[in-house]
């Protein structure tokens, strides 16, 4: 290849590589200040852990019947945590440990919640679903509270009958469709 060619290809992939560079630094910017001003500041961390293992900081956006987790560290430009308020339960809460002290200030307290979790035919295990640990401050917690507690049981909910007609209509056309009946 001649000098020339590769200096271009040089510049070309300098170029390159900056734009990703600036838009990356742009989409974490747009990103973190965004949701710092919509939501509330947490500390979270998927069950089972332990010591200080897996504590992500965070922020949490209240968005109608769901929760969205969005991690301080990520570019993703959307949650990276998507919880139905339905089947959040809030299991119990505790107090920092020492190590835990270390990196989070004194206010906050740590819920432990299950996701999509029922119990199991003898009460005693969890079946499916997940649990997390989420380090709240006072109103944090109040508000997450109050959010889960004001959730409708699954069983409570309303039937739309006009929905379930179209269903069951749809579902009678594919059955006959698979049938050869048009």
């Amino acid at each position: 290849m001649s000098p020339n060619l590769v200096s271009w290809l040089f510049w070309i992939c300098l170029v390159l590589v900056l734009a990703v560079a600036v838009a990356s630094v742009a989409a974490a910017a747009w990103r973190f200040f965004s949701l710092r001003s919509r939501g509330t500041n947490v500390i979270m961390r998927e069950l089972p852990a332990s010591g200080n293992h897996g504590w992500r900081h965070g922020t949490l956006r209240y968005e109608g019947e769901t929760l969205e987790y969005f991690k301080l560290r990520s570019l993703r430009p959307w949650a990276n945590l998507v919880l139905d308020r339905r089947e959040v339960e809030i299991l119990g809460t505790r107090g920092l440990s020492e190590s835990e002290a270390e990196f989070m200030p004194d206010e906050v307290k740590i819920l432990t919640i299950s996701v999509g979790e029922h119990q199991g035919e003898h009460h005693e295990e969890a079946v499916g679903g997940k649990r997390y640990e989420v380090g709240l401050e006072a109103h944090g917690e109040m508000a997450l509270r109050a959010w889960v507690e004001s959730a409708p049981d699954l069983r409570q909910q309303r039937v739309d009958y006009w929905a379930l007609r179209d269903k069951l209509s749809r579902e009678q056309a594919m059955r006959d469709k698979g049938r050869g009946a048009y």
